[in-house]
């Protein structure tokens, strides 16, 4: 409040009006009324540009899994959306990782849920190790990659097509041998 008193009357009195933060991308209106007993009500106009950017959060920025098996991510929004986003989930390396769903809907109800994206490993033969990213995107916002380091499951050995051979003196056999 702000009091005035015959020797004040005429001096301009502060009154300080704060925008709250929100959780939200939408700027704001509101009016303040100035009101006193006995005297007409006087409104101001009050915009509040909001400073939130929307963005794309993931509960880890790196994950592994080992081939064959799966592991989750999370992803939420960092503010309620003023209408519905899709986000487009697609993996940078599916023989290495695929991804599933391909896409998550967050509505100004469910934006801070984190919705899971399962990144299963892909079992292959090779004895090597493979990196992908969990690519996520959607109009509008800046883009969002998860690094997936896949472990490898096999092993190698050698194979020989036979145990044993028998051989006479100054005599040869062949044994076939690779690796598996």
């Amino acid at each position: 409040s702000v009091t005035f008193t015959t020797e004040n009357y005429a001096a301009p009195q502060p009154v300080v009006i704060t925008a709250l933060q929100d959780l939200d991308t939408v700027d704001g209106t509101t009016m303040v009324a100035l009101s006193a007993i006995g005297l007409p009500n006087v409104n101001v106009a009050v915009a509040v540009t909001d400073d939130d950017s929307q963005a794309l959060l993931a509960t880890a920025a790196s994950v592994a899994v080992v081939e064959g098996g799966t592991t989750m991510v999370g992803v939420n929004l960092a503010f309620a959306p003023a209408n519905p986003i899709t986000v487009a989930v697609v993996s940078s390396n599916p023989s290495v990782a695929t991804v599933a769903p391909p896409t998550l809907t967050f509505t100004p109800a469910n934006y801070a849920q984190a919705q899971n994206i399962t990144v299963s490993g892909v079992d292959d033969v090779d004895l090597v190790a493979g990196n992908a990213q969990v690519l996520l995107s959607a109009p509008g916002l800046p883009n969002l990659s998860v690094a997936v380091a896949v472990t490898d499951d096999d092993t190698q050995a050698i194979f020989a097509s036979a145990n044993a051979v028998a051989l006479t003196e100054g005599g040869a056999a062949s044994v076939g041998v690779n690796l598996v």
